[in-house]
């Protein structure tokens, strides 16, 4: 079956299936509407369990949104390989859900979550952000008396540079060797700086 002929009446609201483009400042923003992808369809009524087992080996990152009781508010797709676009109002719908994406894995190693996804996770206060790999789930979950949700947003970036800088010196990376460190390296500092 082709993406153009799938029916989307029973996934409804659920499904925001659209493209990235950059703009002229090279900002990624939301594009046309497009066909959504058949791991879209799949996710659309599941679980949060049901979903990453639909999207934890795609090429392509989805994004989803639960509430405690495990009911679906939202599903996403931009049909690119590294981002999933949110408007200003998706990311306020986030406030106090659980949000779950994928990451695609790399040369056999499941990637934990980027410096753009803890960020995301203290701008929207969303109760859990995780992250799937393969067969692999990342989890964070600050408490709510955590000194995270008290920083700026500065802080948290800056405190992010930091970590960053620490993991990648304590696997001998100057900052100018950074780029060509191996998937494998990257990993293990993103999950010690985490």
């Amino acid at each position: 079956m082709s993406q153009k002929s799938i029916d989307i009446k029973n996934v409804g609201n659920l499904a925001k299936s659209k493209s990235l483009i950059e703009d002229a400042k090279g900002n990624l923003i939301e594009g046309e509407d497009v066909p959504p992808t058949q791991e879209l369809l799949k996710m659309a009524g599941q679980d949060l369990s049901g979903a990453e087992k639909v999207i934890a080996n795609s090429e392509v990152e989805h994004g989803a949104v639960y509430t405690d009781d495990g009911k679906q508010v939202m599903i996403k797709t931009s049909h690119d390989r590294s981002a999933v676009f949110l408007s200003n109002k998706e990311m306020k719908a986030m406030k106090g859900k659980v949000f779950t994406h994928n990451h695609p894995v790399v040369d056999g190693v499941s990637l934990p979550f980027s410096r753009a996804d803890v960020t995301l996770l203290h701008f929207t206060k969303a109760r859990e952000f995780r992250a799937v790999a393969g067969k692999v789930a990342f989890s964070l979950s600050p408490p709510k008396d955590s000194k995270f949700w008290k920083m700026k947003e500065s802080a948290v970036d800056k405190m992010l540079n930091s970590a960053r800088e620490v993991a990648f010196a304590s696997l001998g990376y100057t900052p100018d060797r950074i780029p060509f460190a191996k998937t494998a390296d990257l990993a293990v500092a993103l999950d010690k700086m985490l």
